[in-house]
């Protein structure tokens, strides 16, 4: 993870640990179909698409955040999240 200097970071914790969580789940359309061809964006967003490069423009995660799942994993908790489609 790429953090510029002045960024704001608030709300970001990072945890160090040896006791990894696991991250699982599906995707699926606004009708609840499901989708298998997908870019998942960790904020947790599910996009059909992504230019190369999106995923550290500022205004592009900006833009995510009002759609996203906010999805918090402990140490060695297994979670499960639905993510929802965003079209772009």
């Amino acid at each position: 993870m790429e953090v510029a200097a002045g960024a704001d970071v608030s709300g970001l914790e990072v945890t160090v640990t040896q006791q990894a969580g696991d991250l699982s789940g599906t995707v699926i359309t606004a009708k609840n179909a499901p989708v298998s061809d997908f870019v998942v964006v960790l904020l947790a967003a599910a996009l059909d698409y992504m230019e190369p490069g999106e995923e550290t423009n500022p205004e592009f995660i900006e833009k995510l955040k009002s759609s996203a799942t906010a999805v918090r994993v402990a140490e060695s908790e297994k979670k499960t999240v639905t993510l929802k489609l965003i079209a772009q």
